[in-house]
């Protein structure tokens, strides 16, 4: 009975040797799949938003954008959307999924959390007027100044004037590009990077200048 029960553990536990690569490798891939399947989730419930319902309330944009993965896993948090949708106010949390070998924010959330805003309020401010476009961040810099050693702080705006500039361009060529500069602070008020943005409108397909 002990050689028995020896011999059947000794068997167990070389299998196990023999087979804990595979084992690993069958526990990460079912990981991705995991996260793979969460991520399709949210991007085809956004494509549907997208393309069904074009006109989202300043709520469920919040809600959405807070819960996008490349957003949420960043920590990147958007605190407030005007109804207009000419200010928004985000902040990068600080945190360990963001920290870099340093200790501070990684420059690459820095980047992201900068990317859609100003598209996005183009878009659905034109939306709220009936006019429907295609909006899309078409280029960016980005200068880092100080290290984030804290939650940092974004404050995107539009003005009327970038609006009616906007509108006017549409109107009369189909698109619009402008450029917007965004600085972004520390919790103590002080510059840590400056972000240039271009910005990209145009009519969305199947709709004519005649919408305005």
């Amino acid at each position: 009975m002990i050689l028995n029960f020896n011999l059947n553990e000794y068997c167990f536990f070389r299998f196990i040797k023999t087979n804990k690569i595979n084992f690993r490798n069958h526990f990460l891939k079912k990981q991705y799949s995991i996260v793979k399947k969460i991520y399709s989730i949210f991007e085809f419930n956004l494509n549907v938003l997208y393309l069904t319902f074009m006109k989202l309330s300043t709520f469920s944009a919040k809600w959405l954008m807070n819960y996008y993965p490349p957003l949420l896993f960043n920590r990147v948090v958007i605190k407030r959307i005007s109804k207009d949708y000419k200010e928004v106010d985000v902040v990068i949390k600080k945190s360990f999924l963001n920290k870099n070998l340093q200790g501070t924010i990684f420059g690459g959330t820095i980047f992201s959390a900068a990317d859609p805003f100003y598209a996005m309020m183009y878009w659905q401010h034109f939306n709220l007027e009936g006019i429907k476009c295609e909006a899309w961040l078409k280029s960016a810099e980005i200068e880092y100044l100080k290290p984030g050693n804290s939650n940092l702080y974004l404050y995107f705006r539009l003005t009327d004037n970038d609006i009616e500039e906007a509108r006017n361009a549409m109107k009369e060529k189909g698109k619009f590009e402008k450029l917007h500069t965004l600085n972004i602070c520390n919790i103590k008020g002080e510059q840590i990077s400056r972000v240039k943005t271009l910005v990209y409108l145009r009519i969305a397909r199947g709709k004519s200048k005649g919408v305005f």
